[in-house]
């Protein structure tokens, strides 16, 4: 399952290796009055790279519950985020599609 959010990135926190040395890389986000910590794992790590402190940001989160190893019928769940864009390129965007769109013809 994917959420997406609406955030202003407090922190970007250092990048850590964990397990089988794979890279996490942490965020803290304010989503209006709450603050929330978020990693981004593996080939997502980079997800935040350009976008800076107190920027705000457009966020897609995936939420997923597995089985755990030692006793199935347990389950343990994660949410990830995978995709961090900053409002000032999805407004750049947005506005080259509308120079796009208001064509003369």
């Amino acid at each position: 399952m994917i959420i997406e959010l609406k955030a202003t990135l407090l922190e970007k926190r250092d990048p850590e290796l964990r397990g089988n040395n794979f890279e996490i890389q942490p965020f803290l986000l304010q989503v209006g009055d709450k603050k929330l910590y978020l990693e981004a794992v593996g080939m997502y790590s980079g997800i935040a790279n350009g976008i800076n402190e107190g920027d705000v940001v457009f966020c897609k989160a995936a939420i997923s519950s597995n089985p755990r190893k030692d006793n199935p019928d347990k389950y343990w769940t994660n949410i990830n985020l995978i995709e961090m864009q900053s409002s000032l390129n999805t407004d750049a965007l947005t506005e080259d599609q509308n120079k796009e769109n208001d064509l003369p013809f």
